[in-house]
């Protein structure tokens, strides 16, 4: 194997074995009804609150305290986009 064969095959590897996720869509269900906060850490201060059925796209994952799946999601708020922290089981992704 030559050297860029070496490198692409190394920089495949890690892309697969990073974490992180390929930004996806998603939507907001939260069954309670009311908004969903978003933070700006894993269980850090509310920055936000997006609607039930507002679009969302998935930047990241990680997991919080006791192992609890949090997303880092873009979202339109306005003529801004922002960023944040969101509780996992709150969205649905497709």
């Amino acid at each position: 194997m030559n050297t860029k064969s070496l490198i692409c095959a190394t920089a495949l590897l890690i892309s697969a074995f990073s974490g992180t996720v390929q930004a996806k869509v998603c939507k907001v269900t939260d069954p309670t009804g009311t908004r969903l906060n978003v933070r700006d850490d894993i269980n850090g201060r509310i920055i936000g609150q997006v609607s039930n059925g507002k679009v969302v796209k998935v930047l990241d994952q990680s997991e919080g305290q006791q192992h609890r799946p949090w997303m880092y999601v873009s979202y339109r708020m306005g003529q801004q986009q922002r960023k944040g922290w969101v509780y996992r089981e709150f969205i649905s992704c497709y």
